[in-house]
């Protein structure tokens, strides 16, 4: 009896594959495509601006896309100095040209802090995270002072 299944387990994977690389050759062909990011927003979310910067809070998670010269090690920077500030003891650190990386702890609740910063589709992106309890308040407090610290 056919179920309609192939019988090699990769025949379907190598069929899609062909079919997307058929449809980008047709774009590219015609002219062209302009390939755009687009993020899916969890239900829940909520859309705050901080400092003129469109943010999202979702799922414990703050998020800010800011312009591509917005260098992430200027971000990191920022987040360390501004994590200091609220008296948080910095615990790991990377930066690079593409993505960056902080983790504190302390402040007033004993909370852990990962601030992470990326460049994707020509914006450099921040995400501040509050542990153990995801504090949307924390987080946009964190998150204002980081960017006034980068001019915004």
């Amino acid at each position: 009896m056919d179920h309609g299944c192939a019988t090699n387990p990769g025949q379907g994977r190598s069929r899609r594959a062909a079919l997307i690389s058929v449809a980008l050759l047709a774009c590219v062909s015609a002219g062209g495509c302009v390939l755009e990011q687009v993020r899916a927003t969890p239900p829940g979310a909520e859309e705050r601006e901080v400092r003129g910067v469109s943010s999202t809070y979702a799922l414990g998670r703050l998020e800010s896309r800011l312009s591509s010269d917005t260098r992430v090690e200027a971000v990191v920077a920022a987040a360390r100095q501004s994590l200091e500030r609220r008296g948080y003891t910095i615990k790991s650190v990377t930066a690079t040209r593409d993505e960056g990386y902080i983790k504190a702890r302390g402040g007033r609740h004993g909370d852990t802090v990962i601030v992470r910063s990326y460049n994707e589709f020509e914006k450099t992106y921040v995400r501040i995270r509050v542990w153990p309890m995801s504090d949307g308040d924390i987080s946009l407090s964190i998150m204002d002072d980081l960017l006034a610290r980068l001019g915004y």
